[in-house]
């Protein structure tokens, strides 16, 4: 039976998360097999990061005579370095299996697909502990990805469960199971005045080295000048 699960590779969280699917497919002759991953604000997906691992086969199956244009597609947010209370979501689409793609055995393919994301810039907390309890780590969701067969026959999807329990659906998504949730690191504002003033004292200590360090240079040529014009003489 064709079913699928969704996990994260880490399961202690991480700024750089991967998001791992273990699919069990029956081959669907002229078929195409692929997953839909929406893309809240919390998280990022960078473009050009997955174009390039999917065009060296590393995540999916690589469309060659349309440049991938039909078998990776993202849409939505596309700003890398936008906070999370200024990004919009996104949704990512890629093809796992192709239709023409042979298999060597008989039985549901197992695959496992990892799709490298990351975090955007929390809003920041007042405080780090509240209560006793921690709040600059906080808990995000991301919605549980789908997976399903695109044929050309019809336009009907054929979308794979979640869990051997349920039964594969064709038409609209069938109900997701629950959220993957991550944790995640924010900002504190009170560290803001210490931030400001290491930040400022660090700039200016570097500064103050380089200024010492060329007029440093300055002078040793100076004086290594003078001395090859006093052997001269």
């Amino acid at each position: 039976m064709s079913r699928y699960s969704a996990s994260w590779a880490s399961p202690l969280g991480s700024l750089h998360p991967t998001l791992q699917l273990h699919i069990d497919a029956l081959p669907t002759p002229s078929c195409a097999l692929h997953t839909q991953i929406s893309l809240p604000p919390h998280f990022i997906a960078d473009k050009f990061q997955l174009v390039q691992l999917h065009r060296e086969g590393k995540l999916g199956a690589y469309e060659s005579y349309s440049g991938g244009r039909d078998s990776f597609v993202h849409v939505g947010e596309a700003d890398l370095e936008a906070p999370v209370w200024r990004a919009g979501e996104g949704s990512v689409l890629i093809r796992v299996r192709g239709a023409d793609d042979e298999d060597d055995e008989a039985g549901p393919k197992r695959i496992r697909l990892e799709v490298p994301l990351h975090l955007r810039y929390q809003a920041p907390v007042k405080e780090r502990h509240l209560d006793g309890s921690r709040q600059d780590v906080i808990e995000v969701e991301f919605p549980y990805p789908h997976v399903f067969w695109a044929c050309p026959d019809t336009s009907t999807l054929h979308f794979l469960p979640a869990n051997a329990s349920t039964a594969a659906v064709s038409g609209c998504p069938p109900p997701s199971p629950a959220p993957l949730t991550l944790r995640a690191p924010t900002g504190v504002q009170a560290d803001l005045p210490f931030v400001e003033t290491t930040t400022a004292a660090t700039i200016w200590l570097c500064f103050a080295f380089l200024a010492w360090t060329a007029v440093s240079t300055w002078r040793r040529s100076r004086r290594e000048i003078v001395d090859e014009q006093k052997k001269r003489q």
